[in-house]
């Protein structure tokens, strides 16, 4: 019923390979000094846990996340300072990866600093550095990339990769790009938001349902754009808060606009083109400064002035 411990015999520098066996558990542990197994603080090694169905390879800097209360069944961890928090869960590699309390069925296949959080399920990070899955969140995935964030209970979101990329919803998808937000809310007022599209690009934000803004540089569409089409371009503006500009379409271009009440309208691309409110059906081909519907003059929302005569 006594710890039985054997040494190797394979000597370094540092100590030797050592071999410790307690009933209902296994370990294999490198050990530098003279091969006994650390009982606190820094570890490398080896260890099965039979009674938890549990593996751990590589390193920890305290040995508390190796101990019997932080080793969940039927998980397993590699690496350095990686701690699988929840039942059925793998960290394959990195450093200081972490998935917290509950966080069952969770995948991180490597990389720095990643946190899957409380009761987050069916969840995976591949790698990549920094990268944030909230609590509550289902079935969503971060594939790389650096400080990307799916917000709490954004289930079934993927973010593929690119650099603090965002999804708040469910159903959402930021393909990559930099700084690109999938939201949920205009001025703190939800708007359902599912299934919003960014493939890439910079600065990009889409609140709306079923919308898709497939790249280009700070394009922006607010609530009420649901089913709605950016193709690219730059600072060009869709919508205001519950405006209802619904299947409404954006090609490309530079600072085009299509406000509210304006559903079913369209621009090509061009310069400064404007759709205002009550268009519906409207359509702009291309060009600089068209305008259909009411004269405007608008700042700061969409990031960029307009001012058609």
């Amino acid at each position: 019923g006594g710890v039985i411990s054997t040494n190797l015999g394979l000597n370094t520098n540092s100590g030797i390979f050592s071999v410790q066996y307690e009933p209902n558990r296994g370990s294999l542990w490198y050990s530098g000094t003279n091969g006994i197994p650390a009982t606190n603080g820094a570890r490398a090694g080896m260890e099965f846990r039979p009674d938890r169905k549990s593996f751990r390879m590589g390193q920890v800097t305290t040995d508390t996340l190796w101990e019997s209360t932080n080793t969940l069944p039927f998980t397993v961890a590699f690496g350095s300072n990686n701690s699988p928090g929840g039942r059925f869960s793998v960290i394959l590699g990195g450093y200081n990866n972490a998935i917290h309390t509950n966080g069952e069925n969770n995948v991180v296949g490597g990389g720095i600093n990643h946190t899957v959080s409380t009761n987050a399920t069916n969840c995976v990070i591949g790698g990549g550095e920094n990268n944030f899955i909230a609590l509550d969140c289902a079935q969503s995935v971060i594939g790389g990339g650096a400080s990307h964030i799916i917000r709490s209970a954004a289930s079934y979101c993927i973010i593929g990769g690119g650099f603090a990329n965002r999804t708040h919803d469910t159903y959402q998808t930021v393909a990559g790009g930099l700084n690109n937000i999938a939201a949920d809310n205009f001025g703190g007022t939800p708007i359902n938001s599912d299934a919003a599209f960014i493939g890439g690009g910079e600065e990009n934000n889409s609140i709306g349902l079923r919308t898709v803004i497939s790249g280009g540089y700070k394009n922006i569409m607010l609530g009420g754009c649901d089913y709605s089409v950016m193709s690219g371009g730059s600072s060009n503006g869709l919508g205001l808060a519950g405006s209802g500009v619904n299947f409404t379409v954006i090609a490309g271009g530079s600072q085009n606009a299509v406000q509210n009440d304006a559903t079913g309208s369209a621009i090509s691309g061009g310069f400064l083109n404007f759709i205002g409110p009550g268009a519906l059906f409207g359509i702009i081909p291309g060009g600089f400064s068209n305008s259909i519907g009411t004269s405007v003059t608008k700042a700061g929302a969409y990031g960029f002035q307009l001012t058609n005569n």
